[in-house]
């Protein structure tokens, strides 16, 4: 699906302006704590659940 969003100069020109203030004030708690339960654990879930079986070189065709 497409979501038509580009890039102009008007939102380079902003992301280049923004500073190290004004990035750190969206790190919050709440911001971690989403990022952890949004990312982070579903990650771990899906890594603790796919087990990945690796055949030996010498079954290995061609």
């Amino acid at each position: 699906m497409m979501q038509n969003v580009y890039f102009d100069a008007n939102m380079l020109q902003n992301i280049l302006q923004t500073n190290l203030g004004e990035a750190g004030a969206w790190l919050t708690p709440q911001f971690w704590t989403w990022l952890g339960m949004t990312g982070l654990l579903p990650v771990q879930w899906y890594c603790w659940g796919v087990s990945i079986c690796y055949a030996r070189p010498w079954y290995r065709v061609g």
